[in-house]
């Protein structure tokens, strides 16, 4: 049985918002935050169907990164060098943007760099012909120098070649959210918890959210719920699902950085004596196209016998945590933003890289919302 809300409760939090967002992620956040600057007088809500942002906000591995040598030499056979430089360009602005709003303190950003990890002598030679190339696309595009360099470091009992970039860092992805909830309060934006949408309906009047607590109404709505998206709308959405696991204490030899393999869709990073490890979910499509969260015992074994193989052989390894979070994907790269139908916008698609794209993915769909 739904309690009856109050007089002030309905008026506040349920009734007559200018702008309503479905969607408490690094998206939704930092769109509502842009929204106000340019509507300062503005009444804004967020939505959010957890009690914390549900999806993948607080559930990545807090990497500061645009892009392994793997992951955009793939990306360029695959969709092209404009198409590559254009998400590359989007990833950079949305990193730069979201440290100018939270601060690097707030964050706890490191600017530890970023290392790729080939698993064999014959994908070290194959990547480093490839660093030349890239080096000068992001220096004449980016004035990046010398993104890409080759380096030796222990990585479990063998020097190992890695290829080192240097522009990267690492975030704590707790203080992140808790930074931009911080933010979002002090900016008078709303944030209702725990509220899921089931639908929405427009009229001439407004906008009505039904939700599995109480109607929610709203002049222009915004959705920010990247793979759930398509349970609103249609649009051509993947979901896919990320596994991580970070494992009991171990003797390991990592730097203090964050690492890729598998062309990025595998990550992992030191968390003082234990290993945080995730992704694989190319490895197992079938099962990863899902927006179920759970783990699952076949990627969670094969992430723990990397860790095994690579990282601290001959050592006992266990899990002390695991979680999983979904993604949006799909192709081309470059995410949605767009008005689906008169007052209703969308941003989402963020195919695996809202960290790093997320905050400028709030501007623009702001900017496009303010200007409608």
């Amino acid at each position: 049985m739904k309690t009856p809300l109050s007089y002030w409760e309905r008026q506040t939090w349920y009734s007559d918002h200018d702008f309503c967002l479905i969607g408490g992620g690094i998206v939704g956040m930092t769109t509502a935050l842009h929204l106000r600057k340019c509507n300062p007088s503005a009444k804004i809500c967020i939505v959010e169907r957890g009690h914390l942002p549900t999806g993948g906000s607080t559930k990545n591995a807090g990497f500061m990164c645009f892009g392994s040598v793997g992951e955009l030499s793939a990306n360029i056979e695959q969709y092209g060098v404009e198409a590559t430089l254009a998400t590359v360009k989007l990833r950079l602005e949305g990193l730069n943007l979201l440290r100018a709003l939270t601060g690097d303190a707030a964050i706890d950003y490191q600017a530890c760099g970023g290392y790729e990890y080939p698993t064999t002598l014959a994908e070290t030679e194959a990547l480093s012909q490839q660093i030349p190339l890239l080096n000068t696309l992001l220096s004449d595009h980016f004035d990046l120098d010398q993104t890409f360099t080759l380096r030796t470091e222990q990585v479990g009992e063998t020097k190992s070649q890695l290829i080192y970039n240097q522009y990267e860092g690492s975030i704590d992805t707790g203080k992140l959210v808790t930074t931009l909830i911080r933010l979002c309060h002090q900016a008078e934006i709303l944030i209702l918890p725990s509220t899921e949408v089931k639908s929405y309906t427009t009229e001439t009047t407004g906008i009505t959210l039904q939700t599995d607590t109480h109607p929610v109404t709203c002049h222009r709505l915004l959705l920010c719920t990247n793979a759930f998206t398509p349970s609103l709308v249609e649009v051509p959405i993947i979901p896919q699902r990320n596994q991580v696991i970070v494992t009991t204490p171990v003797e390991h030899t990592l730097i203090q950085s964050c690492f890729h393999s598998h062309q990025g869709y595998l990550y992992f990073r030191p968390l003082g004596d234990q290993i945080l490890i995730g992704g694989g979910r190319h490895l197992f499509p079938k099962s990863e196209q899902t927006e179920t969260f759970a783990n699952t015992e076949e990627v969670t074994a094969w992430l723990l016998s990397w860790v095994r193989q690579y990282l601290v052989p001959h050592q006992p390894v266990g899990i002390a945590h695991k979680w999983s979070g979904i993604l949006g994907t799909g192709d081309p790269l470059q995410p949605l933003i767009q008005e689906v139908e008169p007052n209703v916008y969308l941003a989402a698609k963020m195919n695996g890289m809202g960290v790093a794209i997320g905050a400028k993915v709030g501007q623009l769909l702001a900017e496009l919302v303010s200007k409608s």
